[in-house]
């Protein structure tokens, strides 16, 4: 089957776009990755350790009033 010119710059425009479009789900997918391990991190530093400091005080206060 022969090809005119103008079907294939159809076809290489298509190729392109879609190879645009993984470029981009890529990209997002890192973003995404990337803000997920920066909230739990900060999660952890932020919150969860100085959580864990609180309640081991607590546990250890009232071990001593025992």
């Amino acid at each position: 089957m022969v090809r005119s010119k103008h079907e294939k710059r159809e076809q290489l425009a298509c190729e392109n776009r879609q190879t645009d479009t993984t470029a981009e789900v890529i990209f997002l997918n890192d973003l995404i990755s990337y803000i997920k391990n920066g909230m739990q991190s900060c999660f952890f530093n932020c919150i969860e350790s100085p959580l864990n400091y609180v309640l081991s005080s607590v546990m250890f206060i009232s071990l001593i009033n025992k």
